[in-house]
């Protein structure tokens, strides 16, 4: 028994081993992309950030959240900010999926379309591109 907790230790010691010379490596190559790359994946990464958590707060606000089916989320940035868009179907109390709702996200606020008065001069001035 004692042989084979140390084959296992052993085993997991080089698995770590070799993990830590592989992350040296990644540091060692050079990124040789432009700035304006670098700055496009940046900006990229953090709209997938702003999505994931937009998505999260949705699902707050929903009575089924886990239920909850996204489809075209996108971040808007607009010249102050921006606004996360899409649309969301879940469940309502009696476990039937109601249908895709539209919904704009600013902060930590979410307007669902059914929920909310002007909802689409919201929609038209944040989430629609080039106005």
């Amino acid at each position: 028994m004692i042989q084979s907790i140390k084959r296992i230790f052993a085993f997991a010691f080089k698995g770590f081993i070799a993990l830590m010379i592989l992350v040296m490596l990644m540091k060692a190559i050079p990124d040789n992309r432009s700035e304006s790359d670098k700055k496009r994946s940046n900006e990229q990464f953090q709209a997938l950030v702003k999505i994931s958590t937009m998505e999260e707060t949705v699902k707050t606000k929903l009575k089924d959240g886990d239920s909850a089916k996204f489809k075209d989320v996108q971040y808007v940035a607009k010249n102050k900010g921006g606004a996360v868009c899409g649309y969301v179907n879940s469940k309502n109390g009696f476990g039937a999926y109601t249908g895709y709702k539209s919904f704009v996200g600013v902060g930590k606020v979410v307007f669902f379309e059914d929920e909310a008065d002007d909802f689409y001069k919201v929609w038209n001035k944040l989430c629609v591109k080039n106005r």
